[in-house]
């Protein structure tokens, strides 16, 4: 008689998010000791969302919540990636206008030359 292995719902979830973000069905069948073609099957019951019947309404508006309160969160740093991008190009404007005026004289012009070399 073959020993079956009951995993968690949990477990498979989280080895198929896996799988679809990148890693290879080979790589955690071996690391994991499962089947690649359980893994594949769990992979597709996870897509199609047949897991989800098995967690309550309670779950599935929590996970809603923290998809929402993630989604500002990522709106946010995407906002102050751009606002930083923008000072950091003003910045490089203001420093070249800076080093380009004043006054010149010879002196300057010495200076300049010895920086470039």
């Amino acid at each position: 008689m073959v020993k079956r292995n009951n995993y968690p719902q949990e477990y498979k979830n989280k080895l198929s998010a896996e799988i679809c973000c990148g890693a290879s069905v080979a790589v955690i069948s071996k690391r994991e000791n499962i089947g690649a073609q359980t893994l594949n099957k769990w992979k597709m019951n996870y897509l199609s969302g047949e897991d989800s019947e098995h967690m309550s309404k309670a779950e599935i508006t929590e996970m809603r919540k923290k998809l929402s309160e993630l989604s500002m969160l990522y709106a946010d740093a995407i906002l102050e990636i751009q606002i930083l991008k923008k000072t950091e190009k003003f910045l490089k404007i203001q420093k070249r206008k800076e080093s380009s005026s004043g006054p010149i004289s010879p002196r300057s012009l010495v200076l300049k030359r010895a920086v470039i070399r």
